[in-house]
């Protein structure tokens, strides 16, 4: 992996958002979405070859070809919001193996970026009926994430 976008000397608090495909793809349309209204440009993609293996194959013309293996990939909104940073990680599928240490490499990438909060989008099943109000429901990794969290309603 090569980050090929060094941080600024003064720079904004920058904010991790990532996505992989799941339930019904929530995640990865929100992200889409954000990537498209920031105009976001890529910084960076992972090495898929030892996190995915080839499942499949192509055959144009008589011809057989291994399939492209699922991107996973960095993006980058300098000042999207008054002193933030946004970075995007994107991932077009989940690893069927190597999970932690696809984990560990967005992590190590989110320090050398100075991020300083993470924020995975996904979804889950709840038995809501369509005239019910949609909710947000949240997780933290420390006491002061989970205070935050509470703050925000």
């Amino acid at each position: 992996m090569t980050t090929n976008s060094k941080p600024k000397a003064k720079t904004n608090e920058r904010w991790l958002v990532t996505a992989w495909p799941g339930m019904g793809t929530v995640a990865v349309t929100a992200v889409v979405y954000l990537l498209s209204k920031l105009k976001m440009r890529q910084i960076d993609e992972f090495d898929a070859r030892d996190l995915f293996e080839l499942e499949e194959a192509e055959v144009e013309g008589g011809l057989i070809r291994a399939a492209r293996l699922p991107r996973s990939r960095l993006f980058l909104a300098e000042n999207a919001a008054p002193g933030r940073d946004i970075v995007i990680f994107l991932g077009e599928a989940q690893p069927p193996k190597g999970k932690l240490a696809l984990c560990q490499r967005l992590i190590a990438a989110a320090r050398k970026l100075n991020v300083t909060r993470v924020v995975c989008f996904a979804a889950w099943a709840a038995d809501l009926e369509p005239s019910n109000r949609s909710r947000v429901h949240g997780i933290a990794t420390d006491e002061a994430g989970l205070r935050d969290l509470s703050r925000q309603g």
